[in-house]
């Protein structure tokens, strides 16, 4: 008796299923979608940022060689627009810090609050502060990186009971605050250290360590594979953005 064919559609199927499981369980990690559900809250914060430039190019005389605003009624709000969108997308990665941390310190099970607020903090440290150019896009993956870390630290305090502790008598808004001293101290002190004693910048150091690994992405070749594999994906009914690219991808693609 002969053995049956397997069908063009069967070994797609069975090679999609294969590369599939590994990326999914990579999707699938708490830090991972801590990242998803991070940038997915900035969101709005984007959207509205980019209205706002939008009406900023139909006011402002510069854009285009006429000297005139395509829109002349706008134009005496053209500063009023740019500012809204400076403080939207040019501190974007500030937006970030508070929203990763808040969601890996959701999946890890750990005060959302003292989290957001320690990443907020070991990022602008590690950033060189509110004057810094590396608040938005050149800062992303630098506050992906402190705000894990962050609540990672945190998790290891409270885990291993390093902490100040208060009678129970004590209201619990309280004892939440004093819990964060000590991994805070600690966290803190190690970013001051590594940023204004070592000078060590990390926004920089990870610019010019990624930019060629971006450079080589940024061909033909990956675009094509990416578009096959979407084309495979959804051939077996899989949502190939969803599984595998929003969240391996398209976490380096804002930077």
């Amino acid at each position: 008796m002969s053995e049956k064919k397997t069908s063009l559609m069967d070994s797609v199927s069975a090679l999609t299923q294969k590369i599939a499981k590994p990326l999914s369980r990579f999707a699938s990690k708490p830090a991972i979608q801590a990242i998803q559900q991070g940038l997915l809250g900035i969101t709005p914060i984007i959207v509205i940022g980019s209205i706002f430039i939008t009406l900023f190019t139909f006011a402002s005389p510069s854009i285009g060689d006429s000297g005139k605003a395509i829109l002349p009624f706008l134009e005496p709000l053209a500063g009023a627009f740019i500012e809204f969108h400076s403080i939207a997308i040019v501190i974007m990665a500030i937006y970030l810090s508070i929203t990763i941390a808040m969601a890996y310190a959701k999946e890890l099970k750990v005060d959302q609050m003292n989290c957001a607020v320690l990443s907020l903090a070991a990022f602008l440290l590690l950033s060189g502060g509110l004057s810094s150019g590396n608040l938005g896009a050149t800062g992303l993956i630098t506050s992906m990186i402190s705000s894990l870390i962050t609540v990672r630290v945190y998790k290891f305090f409270i885990d291993h009971k390093i902490v100040i502790k208060l009678p129970d008598t004590v209201p619990a808004n309280v004892i939440s605050c004093f819990t964060a001293l000590v991994p805070g101290f600690v966290l803190l002190t190690c970013c001051w250290i590594i940023k204004s004693l070592l000078g060590f910048d990390l926004s920089n150091f990870l610019a010019t360590f990624l930019t060629p690994i971006m450079k080589a992405a940024d061909n033909p070749i990956l675009f094509a594979l990416c578009v096959g594999l979407h084309g495979l994906f959804w051939s077996v009914g899989m949502h190939f953005d969803n599984m595998i690219y929003n969240a391996v991808f398209g976490t380096f693609a804002t930077t």
